[in-house]
């Protein structure tokens, strides 16, 4: 099969792999789509950081959002799965340690993650899953293959809500998302889902990505696109940092975020960074802001996946661009990190 192998900072070749044999709890997935996301292209420019190889091989197929159709199904795998439209839940834990049984499956000893940690993911054309890692669409959800991924990384945002105003709070929050691309958009979604009482507002360091949204989607959950210079100083109960540190920006999110918190708000972080950062601790205290960092997703996000699906009704076609498996290195990977106005989702079709 045809594969796009990660042998480290800038090392990305297009290869002939074979397909593995397939364990009796394991499906083959004939990858259709996988989205060629912000962690992935970073790994490329900056990692390997978050990627770890595995230890028979020096290399990873990358890709964490991605799906397909069942072709071949293992021993102990019910067979009339094969045929159906599945996106894959990329993260594999025991169950075992301290952390799962407490249902932190994201900080799990041993985890793994296809496409990113230990196991190869989807820019490929065949992949092989466990089947506890599929999550199996029907036709209203078959267009959200690549989007499953980031749905569960933004229910994990909303975890603050309980931590710091308990379960039943229903006050309306002023709510600010830094960032529109795949996770920015499904956590403004997924807020707006479930806290419907919230005032949303979301911004892009690319005017031409929110102005897009304003016209569609964001125009439809009633998600406020606002723009740099209508940002209230300590404006808001909750920051949400899906940007990170773009290359045109003068700050990193993160710093940016802190301003615009009131007193005693909690500023979220899903941005991946590459680079160490050094916190304004004073500042911080006398104010009694918070950081909450995420991780993934975990058992809660994946309880709560259902209630998204019910009520999320987007059409992804009309803001996602693609490209060829052939087209990633030459033009996708560059694409993805540098023309970031002219999109905001990006998949690859295999």
């Amino acid at each position: 099969m045809l594969a796009i192998n990660y042998y480290g900072k800038k090392q990305l070749k297009l290869e002939e792999l074979p397909v593995n044999r397939l364990s009796s709890d394991e499906v083959v997935i004939k990858v259709e789509r996988v989205l060629l996301s912000k962690i992935l292209t970073n790994e490329y420019f900056y990692g390997p950081i978050l990627s770890k190889f595995p230890r028979d091989k020096n290399s990873l197929v990358l890709g964490t959002s991605y799906g397909g159709k069942i072709v071949e199904v293992g021993e102990d795998v019910n067979p009339e799965l094969l045929n159906k439209k599945v996106a894959v839940l990329p993260l594999v834990y025991c169950g075992e340690c301290e952390y799962c049984k407490f249902g932190n499956i994201n900080l799990c000893k041993k985890m793994e993650y296809y496409g990113l940690i230990k196991k190869d993911g989807g820019l490929a054309e065949y992949s092989i899953v466990k089947k506890d890692n599929i999550f199996l669409l029907n036709d209203k959800t078959e267009n959200l293959m690549t989007f499953i991924e980031p749905l569960l990384i933004a229910l994990k945002t909303t975890e603050v809500v309980e931590k710091k105003y308990g379960e039943n709070y229903d006050k309306p929050l002023n709510i600010l998302i830094l960032g529109t691309g795949n996770i920015g958009l499904a956590t403004a979604l997924v807020w707006r889902i479930l806290r419907k009482n919230d005032n949303i507002f979301a911004n892009d360091l690319f005017i031409s990505r929110t102005q897009f949204l304003e016209d569609g989607i964001f125009d439809k959950y009633d998600i406020n696109c606002i723009q740099k210079g209508e940002i209230k100083s300590e404006g808001y109960d909750i920051v949400i940092d899906c940007a990170g540190f773009e290359a045109l920006s003068l700050e990193p999110a993160l710093y940016e975020g802190l301003r615009y918190l009131k007193k005693g708000g909690c500023l979220i972080t899903t941005g991946t960074y590459f680079q160490n950062l050094e916190l304004p601790i004073l500042d911080i205290i006398k104010q009694e802001k918070s950081i909450y960092a995420t991780l993934f997703y975990n058992k809660k996000s994946l309880e709560k996946l259902s209630i998204i699906l019910k009520d999320l009704k987007v059409d992804l076609n009309s803001i996602t661009s693609t490209l060829n498996l052939n087209e990633v290195i030459k033009k996708g990977i560059f694409k993805a990190q540098i023309d970031k106005d002219e999109f905001i989702r990006l998949e690859i079709k295999c």
